[in-house]
């Protein structure tokens, strides 16, 4: 086939080239070969576009006097939050007065509500992105590897479940803040976006990239013994 043609021809120009070059050459197109570094490059693609600032979860709230709901969006890197009000002018001033404590920004000109952090997923996503990579690329070594691959399984499983337990539970966290707020009749609502989603796609692809560094560790010391 097309794949088979284009890695003949690439190990024919490697002959071309020094011993060493050639050796890495030979050893980098037979680990494209591999079906793990598929699964690893498709678990790195999610990562990024996580990265990129989908959205995980996100909270909307109205309430009285409320023009545009109060949308929460927390993603991987940040967690962003506004809204705008239709105050009448005699509340204006002291909910603009009350709104000095909390850490909302409030523009009374233009009645918007603003709120702006950094993602403590952040450094947990690019982690993942980076054992990912390491493990794509130790394929030199396939015991280091699939100690590689294992840890990204492991640390993917427990980023995956603290993702689910912060979308479970995040209403209950999030609703004794919200009801700061010095506003009426406020109603919250939870809703999960496109990030949530390709989170837990990620570990199906981390599973399958360390059972088929096993499965290649198990044939290599298979051929060891008939020798």
């Amino acid at each position: 086939n097309s794949c088979s043609s284009i890695f003949v021809k690439l190990t024919m120009l490697t002959l071309r080239k020094p011993k060493k070059i050639r050796f890495f050459a030979l050893k980098f197109f037979l680990m494209l070969q591999r079906i793990q570094t598929v699964y690893l490059a498709i678990f790195v693609v999610l990562s990024i576009i996580v990265l990129t600032g989908i959205s995980i979860l996100e909270f909307e709230a109205s309430a009285d006097y409320v023009k545009e709901p109060i949308v929460f969006n927390i993603c991987s890197i940040t967690i962003d939050g506004q809204g705008t009000l239709d105050l009448p002018e005699e509340a204006l001033a002291q909910f603009s007065n009350d709104m000095k404590t909390l850490p909302m920004s409030f523009d009374s000109a233009t009645q918007s509500l603003t709120y702006s952090s950094s993602s403590p997923l952040m450094i947990v996503q690019i982690l993942l992105t980076l054992f990912a990579l390491m493990t794509i690329f130790g394929f030199k070594n396939l015991k280091r590897q699939l100690n590689l691959a294992r840890a990204t399984f492991f640390l993917t499983l427990l980023y995956v479940l603290g993702v689910m337990a912060m979308v479970y539970f995040a209403l209950d966290y999030v609703n004794p803040y919200l009801d700061e707020i010095p506003l009426d009749n406020l109603i919250v609502s939870r809703k999960t976006g496109l990030g949530f989603y390709l989170v837990c796609a990620m570990l199906p692809f981390a599973y399958l990239a360390q059972m088929g560094i096993k499965r290649d560790l198990n044939l290599i010391k298979s051929l060891d013994r008939l020798r």
